[in-house]
């Protein structure tokens, strides 16, 4: 757990994709806490053989749909003990939740060339481009 924080935190991780947010949460999160993180959404949601980060447009949709659900329950876990959020690209809207929620914003970036390095070695073929047009075309709100 992070030293610094409270014994009990609302965390919301930002980030373009591949700078480390689900690495960020593995790190500290212990059983127990509340973890939202779209891809583990989507994979609860379809055939245990696909893989993690490339799952069908379907899921993807109805996992955003899901997740609003998930992370209420998230901020009304942190009452009790540490939830974090993984969203990546937080509309306006979304911050301003988060905050009314005293959530503590961990905003994590990479170099280009180290998240290349990454969707070579950790995704599918094409990923990066894919999530790339995501990243500045929705808001994960």
């Amino acid at each position: 757990r992070p030293a610094a924080g409270p014994p009990m935190s609302l965390y919301v991780i930002t980030g373009a994709p591949l700078t480390g947010k689900s690495t960020w949460v593995r790190e500290r999160a212990v059983p127990g806490d509340v973890v939202v993180d779209l891809d583990r959404i989507a994979q609860a949601m379809t055939a245990e053989a696909t893989d993690l980060h490339d799952y069908p447009v379907n899921i993807r949709r109805a996992s955003m749909r899901v997740r609003p659900r998930v992370v209420r329950e998230a901020v009304n876990h942190a009452h009790r003990g540490d939830s974090y959020v993984i969203h990546t690209n937080p509309s306006e809207q979304a911050r301003r939740f988060y905050a009314q929620h005293a959530a503590q914003l961990v905003e994590l970036s990479a170099p280009l060339d180290v998240i290349q390095e990454r969707a070579a070695a950790e995704r599918p073929p094409g990923y990066l481009n894919r999530v790339a047009v995501d990243f500045w075309r929705d808001d994960e709100a």
